[in-house]
């Protein structure tokens, strides 16, 4: 099932598409993604890869408060 939504953001979600090209092999994504996922609680997986996709492009890190899930 993870294997078909993946498949599935791979062709039609832009922002998947960016973060893919940018981070390489789809190990390193999840490795990343389990990695963040086992500290934070983020508002949704969108957000998430958003989150990656621009600590991967900015130098000076992202602030997590945009992303996650504050309760």
């Amino acid at each position: 099932m993870a294997f078909l939504f993946h498949t599935i953001q791979e062709l039609y979600d832009q922002t998947y598409i960016e973060l893919r090209s940018n981070i390489g092999a789809r190990k390193r994504l999840f490795e990343t993604m389990n990695v963040l996922t086992s500290m934070f609680t983020f508002r949704s997986f969108d957000k998430m890869i958003e989150c990656i996709l621009l600590s991967r492009q900015s130098d000076g890190g992202v602030n997590l408060e945009e992303f996650m899930l504050i309760e």
